[in-house]
């Protein structure tokens, strides 16, 4: 035990309704509020977004408004605010790490970087992915810590990163819903909703979901709703989306709701989670799903299969395959019986190893064994 306290600044690009943005809110409203050694402080490098209303009132939040990679101005703010509020740690979450970076350049600041996202993890061909990859292996000898969501990232981190052995940990994610409590207007009834909470993009693959329920709604489960609640901002994608929800004729069935701050309050209101991803570290979507009792039906990605057992705890589709994940919803719908049954094994696995304590009792280690 360290006999001073520790100042930690958590680091995201934005405050969207996304897993490694909520995972950094959740461990800065953490910090702040456990009676502990540490000073808890959350940077937002380019822009706020719906997440900012539940950072806990009185947390001292740094909004740098970087407006490009190399804005001087937002790094002179930002390393001054390091320098001013002797922060000793910088949890950089996702692609912050560069930023943090740049800061550590100027300061004696230790850097963790947590990778959410596991496509690091995927070998990919393009020339930009070769260079950022480049980039990134010359630049993780100043990491003083990784952070991994899954198996298969905390591998391919040890193969092709220069991190000190022993610096590189997996830790799984926990999850908190935020509620709300308002009053909702949903279309359906809250026994015929299925939801999908990802950011309308390619990898999240909400064409295969669109698919999948266009063979359901055919064979006569037309009673049922599906509601996608994400951002929007990929417009070449929504585009995609709002095409095949519109040559399928299922407008009045799929429902774009878009970025929610009562996303948790959404959650409550619908029987069946998706994950339909083509790739996953280990999405925080998961977890809320079981948090909010949901019963669910995951793509084979990431950490999907082994929180949910290989089926224990929830069903797993084939990535992309339409058919088969029309399959595992089927089973679902079909069923009351099979909803119930999973949605409460699903709940008490999640509340039983994916707890906020255990996963912050583990995080704590870390940081003292940074600051040794």
């Amino acid at each position: 035990m360290l006999d001073k306290k520790i100042t930690v600044m958590q680091m995201i690009d934005s405050l969207d309704v996304g897993g490694a943005e909520r995972v950094c809110v959740n461990y800065a409203n953490a910090l702040f509020t456990l009676d502990t050694q540490y000073k808890s402080h959350i940077c937002v490098t380019r822009g706020g977004g719906p997440l900012e209303e539940f950072i806990k009132p009185g947390l001292d939040t740094f909004m740098m408004q970087k407006k490009s990679m190399f804005d001087r101005q937002a790094y002179s703010r930002a390393i001054r605010y390091v320098k001013e509020n002797d922060i000793e740690i910088i949890h950089a979450h996702t692609g912050s790490y560069l930023t943090a970076l740049i800061i550590q350049f100027f300061t004696p600041v230790k850097v963790i970087w947590h990778d959410h996202h596991g496509q690091s993890a995927k070998i990919k061909a393009s020339l930009k992915f070769k260079i950022r990859t480049q980039v990134l292996k010359l630049l993780s000898r100043r990491f003083s810590y990784v952070i991994t969501v899954n198996k298969l990232i905390n591998e391919w981190v040890e193969k092709n990163l220069y991190v000190r052995k022993g610096c590189i940990e997996y830790l799984p994610n926990y999850a908190e819903l935020y509620l709300k409590d308002e009053s909702l207007e949903l279309p359906g009834t809250k026994d015929t909703r299925i939801v999908s909470l990802a950011n309308l993009r390619p990898v999240k693959d909400h064409l295969n979901l669109i698919k999948a329920f266009d063979i359901l709604y055919k064979e006569g489960f037309t009673q049922w709703h599906v509601l996608l609640v994400g951002s929007t901002k990929d417009k070449v994608y929504l585009e995609k989306v709002n095409t095949l929800i519109t040559q399928y004729h299922l407008e009045n069935n799929i429902h774009i709701l878009g970025v929610r701050s009562d996303a948790a309050d959404i959650l409550n209101e619908c029987s069946i989670g998706v994950i339909t991803s083509e790739t996953e570290g280990l999405p925080m979507a998961l977890l809320e799903y079981g948090l909010a009792s949901l019963s669910v039906v995951s793509t084979r990605v990431g950490e999907c299969p082994k929180v949910l057992e290989e089926g224990t705890y929830g069903l797993i589709a084939e990535v992309k395959d339409s058919k088969d994940l029309a399959d595992k919803l089927r089973q679902l719908l079909s069923s009351g019986k099979d909803q119930g049954k999973y949605s409460k094994l699903f709940y008490q696995h999640v509340q039983d190893n994916y707890s906020k304590n255990a996963v912050l009792d583990k995080l704590l280690k870390i940081y003292e064994k940074v600051m040794l």
